[in-house]
């Protein structure tokens, strides 16, 4: 059994939401999806450069995990003739592993994000950066499968 494209299209706009709010209520208000939202923190707070360097690693992984899935895409598409279903499914087992291992790097490192600095430690960028890529991956992957479809990571 295959879920109509509307029910993907919410599907991934439910993950897109729920790991952009987690990272937002416990990755000290850095959004890990919303990519804006990180560009436009960023720029207010570039005097003080407290959370810079946080949010432009969080960007460069979104770009990233984007680029890599659009070649991904591409390459299944033109040499290996797959199906955008086999490809989908693909798509969403490595975000399901990239989003388990932010996860796991969550729970090891969870103890280091509730001090006041949070925002510069390495571990909490490591974390939100490997929620990032995973949801460019999946920015990317809705994009090319369901291309009428809004975006699923605002």
């Amino acid at each position: 059994v295959w879920l109509l494209d509307e029910d993907c299209h919410n599907m991934f706009a439910f993950i897109g939401g729920f790991v952009d709010s987690g990272g937002y209520v416990k990755l000290a208000e850095l959004f890990t999806s919303s990519i804006t939202g990180n560009l436009v923190a960023a720029t207010a707070s570039i005097y003080t450069v407290y959370g810079v360097v946080a949010r432009a690693f969080v960007a460069i992984f979104f770009a990233l995990g984007s680029f890599f899935t659009g070649v991904m895409i591409m390459k299944l598409k033109i040499h290996r003739e797959w199906s955008p279903k086999a490809i989908l499914r693909l798509c969403l087992a490595l975000e399901a592993s990239i989003l388990f291992l932010g996860l796991a790097f969550g729970y090891i490192f969870r103890n280091s994000f509730d001090d006041d600095a949070a925002l510069n430690n390495p571990e909490l960028i490591v974390c939100a950066s490997t929620l990032s890529f995973a949801m460019g991956l999946q920015s990317a992957a809705v994009k090319e499968i369901f291309p009428d479809c809004p975006s699923t990571t605002v």
